[in-house]
């Protein structure tokens, strides 16, 4: 019996492949499958993963056109024959041992979903004890009745932002048809599936352990650079986490402040065109944030009753898209983003 299935997508990642497909392989949980999702790889992605399944018999390769990382994620969990399935991108690794406690601790709780903590090593981090981490202050059942006071703890330690964080049984997205949206070519289909992975089974878990390294290569990692796709993207994820703390307060009767949320995906609206390879125009960038801040999930920001509840800074924001300030904001945001970039390259 496969206990585990562990997809990895692969797209041009030649000098990393193998390191990653290592750390699955080494595990000591041997009743896995590692499936290698080579989605059309152009450098020599391809002939590495088939090199792997020759020298493993647990890894399984599927070659497929490019489609991007959610179609091939997709792919990926039709194709798993494993109880529970765990996902890792094609350049980073698990930690030693992870996979069998992380199993174990799911079966002995029956449980459908198990978060874990996470590492973000960067260029610049001398090692991995001064990279961040993201992690869960207690192993514990996630308990819905009283998420009201647990849902921004689980937002902050990192439950909603990753899917390679977790392992999730698989008949419960088969069942319930949960896959990734392959609109969404590159960037926050992580958080669109939590979203909806969310409300579909009362027997979630974290585990406070660190057990995944994710790395942050400034010549590699996508997740820095901008796509057209994740304008639309952006949309989608806060829509559907509208939805679910709409669905949250009226199910348990909690009152979750989407207010709060909004104005954190304003911003993000914002800062997504500080980000590498952005080409978008100053009038499409005004266009998409005058869209975003008109929608019925948004509107509520720019309210009084909001802005009072709100720090200085998104006191501010508050007032200018209430005034309509767009391209004052783009100012700012560029500012704000150069300070950051500056502060990263001083602390190298």
């Amino acid at each position: 019996m496969i206990k585990v299935s562990v997809i990895m997508p692969v797209y041009n990642s030649e000098r990393y492949i193998e390191m990653a497909a290592n750390s699955v392989l080494e595990q000591d949980l041997n009743e896995i499958e590692l499936i290698l999702v080579n989605d059309g790889s152009k450098d020599n992605s391809g002939g590495i993963c088939d090199a792997l399944s020759k020298r493993d018999k647990r890894v399984k390769v599927i070659h497929q056109e490019n489609q991007g990382i959610s179609a091939a994620r997709n792919r990926g969990i039709k194709e798993a024959e494993g109880e529970y399935i765990a996902f890792i991108d094609n350049d980073d690794t698990y930690q030693e041992g992870m996979l069998k406690k992380i199993y174990e601790y799911a079966k002995s709780n029956n449980a459908e979903v198990v978060k874990y903590g996470y590492r973000v090593i960067e260029d610049w981090n001398v090692d991995e004890n001064s990279a961040r981490v993201r992690g869960f202050s207690a192993t514990r059942k996630v308990e819905l009745q009283n998420i009201e006071k647990d849902y921004q703890s689980l937002k902050d330690d990192g439950f909603f932002n990753m899917i390679w964080n977790g392992i999730y049984k698989r008949e419960l997205l088969i069942s319930n048809n949960l896959f990734f949206p392959e609109n969404v070519k590159k960037g926050y289909e992580d958080w669109i599936f939590n979203f909806q992975l969310f409300y579909l089974t009362d027997s979630m878990y974290v585990w406070e352990g660190v057990e995944y390294n994710h790395y942050q290569r400034e010549a590699h990692s996508t997740s820095s650079s901008y796509h057209e796709n994740q304008q639309m993207a952006l949309i989608m994820a806060a829509k559907e986490e509208y939805k679910l703390v709409q669905y949250l307060n009226q199910k348990y009767g909690t009152k979750i402040d989407w207010s709060q949320y909004a104005m954190n995906y304003f911003i993000e609206a914002i800062l997504m065109f500080e980000r590498k390879n952005c080409d978008v125009t100053t009038s499409e960038k005004l266009n998409y944030l005058k869209q975003f801040g008109k929608m019925k999930e948004f509107t509520m920001i720019k309210s009084k009753n909001s802005r009072d509840k709100y720090p200085f800074t998104k006191r501010c924001i508050s007032r200018l898209l209430e005034k309509e300030r767009y391209k004052l904001l783009l100012r700012v945001s560029h500012l704000y983003n150069y300070y950051i970039v500056y502060k990263r390259k001083k602390n190298r």
